[in-house]
């Protein structure tokens, strides 16, 4: 399962079957995740692989978040 948590809740979860690669992520990231984020909101995640590319900052860069 991927989600974001904030305050205590579980906010856009995700869950799959097998294990989480860069595309997973990614689509996650783009249904689920940036249309719950509100202006201001930061996004904070770990140096795993699949969390750093252009593709991932490009995504939330283009929504006027922070990464």
């Amino acid at each position: 399962m991927i989600a974001e948590l904030c305050k205590q809740n579980l906010i856009a979860p995700f869950a799959f079957v097998g294990v989480c690669n860069r595309i997973l992520f990614e689509t996650w990231l783009e249904t689920c995740l940036l249309s719950t984020l509100e202006p201001g909101q930061v996004v904070v995640i770990d140096n795993a692989r699949l969390h750093s590319n252009l593709i991932l900052c490009t995504c939330i860069g283009a929504e006027y978040r922070s990464l």
